[in-house]
């Protein structure tokens, strides 16, 4: 049976014979980890990245409007606006997820922080089009980059019994980004009818650039470390969050149980996601993530279009949907308390056959307390399963591919919501009714895609939902 206690580096030749028992170690000490105030840190710190996914995409909800006056756009126009960003996010899934699978998950997420404030800074400061469509390109870059590789890192650093709650708490802070956006956009849009969006941007940028201060004070993956061939840098940042851990939680650490770990031959690269082993799982979740988020953009970017279409003005329209995102907040802490007691496939095909019904309901909802009340139960349910599938992407690919396969899935997921967008920004203009069935037929391909092809990984270690 292998020594659980912190083992000098020294004598990492003599201690572990082959890279299977090392990675026992580090997993068993990992999983009896408490949850204390470093791991709060952890999730607080890297899971803003949910919080700037929703940010910039609400924000682009609730500024489209006067954005679209103040240049004078088309319908096209609005929607290559949109899509700009998630053309952005495709190569920024891709690239970012791929890089962080190689050069290290912190390093990765710093760099695309930093590219959310440029682009939010940019977009604030457009003077023309244009301008505004590049700036758009390079946040989307960096927003969805940046979350593919937190969903990985999230997963790899903490117990198995505590993913889903930290998603949980990630998806309910980050979903106060919706309530934050809409009563920002209010009241800016009151006062500042002309400039107000651009002052929206720029909070943006000044929130992304403190977040980045505060994820320097985290560690890298020690997972990471032992995927690539480095057990030295593995074991010091092992003992790190272990000291860091046992300071936060004020208690000594319990002793690791011993487990047993059948590791995989390793494939060839990237090609590996489409080998015969995880060929359906990147196939069903990026499906999956395709009509999530058909469904989760289409709505959150074309309601306030959809409200005024219906004549009701662009202020009383943020203002309901401003009601309707409490749903949202509650909706994110409900993963905190049913996560990990019903399977994440289980939550999230239930919330999608609920969201389509919701939806339905508003496509033809005419009172403004019909528009609150079904726009809070889409998002409650909404958030409960895109939190679900935010830990679950981190959990069903492997530690050496992890950030490549929830950056591959991230990324063709919003270049196939630039389609989606066109069709309801032009196609379906002027007709919000069939907008709004067109995002809940979204909602029930997702529930059939996770229901009938996903993976049980509740309370299982990484390395056994994924070897």
């Amino acid at each position: 049976m292998l020594s659980m206690g912190s083992i000098p580096n020294s004598d990492l030749k003599s201690k572990w014979k082959n890279q299977a028992e090392l990675t026992q170690e580090v997993v068993a000490r990992l999983e009896r980890l408490p949850f204390s105030s470093f791991q709060l840190l952890v999730v607080l710190a890297a899971g803003f990245s949910a919080f700037f996914d929703y940010y910039d995409f609400s924000t682009m909800s609730f500024t489209i409007a006067p954005v679209q006056q103040a240049f004078g756009l088309s319908s096209f126009g609005v929607s290559l606006l949109l899509s700009m960003t998630f053309i952005g996010a495709f190569f920024g899934g891709i690239i970012a997820g791929r890089l962080a699978d190689l050069f290290g998950r912190r390093r990765w997420f710093l760099i695309t922080l930093l590219m959310v404030a440029l682009g939010s800074l940019l977009t604030g400061l457009s003077t023309n089009y244009y301008e505004m469509v590049a700036s758009r390109f390079i946040t989307g870059f960096g927003v969805t980059g940046d979350y593919a590789v937190v969903e990985a890192y999230i997963s790899e650093l903490l117990p198995s019994r505590v993913r889903a709650k930290a998603m949980g708490i990630i998806v309910g802070v980050a979903s106060s980004a919706f309530l934050f956006t809409a009563l920002m956009g209010v009241y800016l849009l009151r006062v500042l009818p002309l400039s107000g969006w651009r002052y929206i941007f720029f909070i943006g940028s000044a929130i992304a650039i403190a977040v980045w201060f505060v994820r320097r004070l985290v560690p890298e993956s020690p997972r990471f470390y032992l995927d690539r061939g480095m057990p030295e840098e593995a074991m010091q940042t092992l003992e790190e969050i272990e000291r860091r851990t046992q300071k936060g939680a004020g208690r000594e650490l319990p002793q690791p149980t011993p487990i047993n770990l059948t590791q995989s031959a390793r494939g060839a690269g990237i090609g590996e996601l489409f080998g015969s082993k995880y060929r359906w799982r990147t196939i069903h979740s990026a499906l999956a993530y395709v009509f999530d988020s058909m469904g989760f953009y289409g709505f959150v970017t074309f309601l306030p279009l959809i409200l005024v279409a219906r004549h009701f003005t662009i202020v009383n329209s943020l203002s309901y949907i401003a009601v309707a995102d409490i749903g949202t907040i509650i909706g994110g802490f409900g993963l905190f308390f049913v996560g990990d007691r019903i399977q994440r496939k289980d939550v999230m095909a239930l919330s999608g056959l609920i969201i389509a019904a919701s939806t339905f309901i508003l496509a033809y909802a005419v009172s403004p307390v019909f528009v609150m009340l079904f726009g809070f139960i889409s998002s409650f349910f909404d958030q409960l399963s895109y939190g679900a599938l935010s830990i679950y992407l981190g959990e069903i690919f492997p530690t050496r591919l992890r950030t490549s396969g929830a950056g591959l899935t991230n990324a063709l997921a919003r270049l196939v919501s630039v389609a989606g967008i066109f069709y309801l920004g032009v196609a379906l203009a002027g007709k919000p009714s069939l907008q709004l069935v067109f995002i809940a037929s979204s909602w029930l391909v997702f529930s059939a895609i996770i229901g009938l092809g996903g993976v049980r990984v509740n309370k299982r270690m990484l390395e056994e939902v994924s070897p």
